[in-house]
């Protein structure tokens, strides 16, 4: 997904949502990964956690990269991302 990221038409999509998140989440349909605060909630703890920390936390947090190809499998095919 890093191309997809790094892709100048991308960066021109993501703009239009600067410094605004709640439009974000409402656009792409994700009230259901936040909190009535938009916190990002931690979808490994079934939701019930707020998401702390930075990437690099999270992306270390998975030791095992089956289960991180797992994770995002799951992710990328939740129906309501799409």
């Amino acid at each position: 997904m890093q191309k997809a990221y790094q892709n100048n038409n991308t960066k021109i999509w993501l703009d239009a949502f600067t410094d605004d998140f709640p439009k974000f989440v409402h656009e792409m349909h994700f009230e259901d990964f936040v909190n009535e605060n938009y916190d990002v909630l931690d979808i490994e703890f079934g939701q019930r956690k707020v998401v702390t920390g930075g990437l690099q936390q999270l992306q270390s947090k998975s030791k095992n990269k089956i289960v991180q190809k797992r994770y995002m499998e799951q992710l990328l095919t939740l129906d309501k991302l799409f």
